[in-house]
């Protein structure tokens, strides 16, 4: 629901169809240590200052390690 607050938010900022991605990094606690929204050019932009924001509040519970992975988001306007 916040991913999509902040697309509602900043609908006016997106054009076309444009793929992102948020890269997660999350620590054993299952704190997020970083979260990247790419590409850069939308990461700079208040969507994705927004996206990012959310991604860093994220829990996911405890791991055994440190883990990366990405998450692919496709950004549509209706």
């Amino acid at each position: 629901a916040k991913v999509q607050e902040c697309f509602t938010e900043h609908a006016q900022t997106v054009r076309g169809s444009p793929q992102l991605s948020i890269d997660f990094v999350v620590e054993p606690s299952g704190r997020v240590r970083s979260a990247d929204v790419l590409p850069a050019s939308v990461g700079a932009t208040p969507l994705g200052a927004c996206l990012a924001r959310v991604a860093r509040g994220t829990y996911f519970g405890p791991q055994q390690n440190a883990v990366g992975f990405s998450i692919p988001i496709t950004a549509e306007r209706r």
